[in-house]
């Protein structure tokens, strides 16, 4: 498609309107310009008017042929669905990459916390040696004697559960088993609190009785 003219002028023919200029003799092709911008100018409707430019050839424009307008459509109608399609993609990119970074958020904040829970668990246990290991300076006998104590009732409430078991598949009498599980539990609890009691003892910083005696087996007691 081309809409071709030519100055006829011996000075300059000047179109302000489209920033053209044409010389004597040349030749132009004003869909350079883009038909439609062409049509609207004045400048061209004047000059062909004057006979200032002569018209050499003016195809018919797209919006005259229906195939050509079809096609057009067409190609724009392609050209938008790629771009929807383009943009489908990076939006799934987009997406994929936000999910990635909130997961890589998030185990990086779990790791934090672990390590500060374990940096929490390390200082404690090095202020439970501390505090075992002045015990044992201070008086180790005693400190030796606490702890037997402490394996004993461990080792005298493992009894107790035993006992509780065993008294379950007897065979006796419901109220004998309450009563039983009764007595059991009775001592159980005096065992536990005497249990504790010599932890604190040994530790205050110990949140258990069983981290006082893993201090004392890291310090060889």
């Amino acid at each position: 498609m081309s809409w071709r003219v030519k100055s006829v002028m011996e000075g300059p023919v000047i179109l302000a309107d489209l920033g053209l200029t044409f010389t004597k003799g040349q030749i132009r092709d004003l869909d350079l310009m883009g038909r439609e911008n062409a049509e609207k100018s004045n400048d061209i409707r004047i000059a062909l008017t004057k006979g200032w430019l002569a018209e050499l050839n003016k195809d018919p424009s797209p919006a005259a042929r229906p195939d050509v307008a079809e096609g057009i459509r067409q190609a724009a109608e392609r050209v938008a669905g790629d771009a929807e399609r383009a943009m489908a993609a990076q939006r799934g990119v987009i997406e994929k990459l936000e999910d990635q970074n909130r997961k890589l958020a998030e185990q990086l904040e779990r790791q934090a916390k672990n390590e500060g829970r374990q940096a929490e668990i390390l200082d404690k246990t090095t202020r439970i040696l501390a505090e075992v290991k002045s015990f044992a300076e201070r008086d180790p006998v005693l400190l030796r004697s606490l702890k037997e104590t402490m394996e004993n009732i461990v080792s005298e409430r493992t009894s107790i559960r035993e006992a509780s078991e065993e008294a379950k598949s007897s065979g006796v009498s419901e109220k004998e088993i309450e009563a039983q599980e009764r007595i059991l539990k009775l001592r159980d609890q005096k065992l536990e609190k005497n249990f504790e009691q010599i932890g604190k003892t040994i530790s205050k910083e110990a949140d258990s009785v069983e981290d006082a005696l893993s201090a004392l087996d890291q310090l060889g007691f």
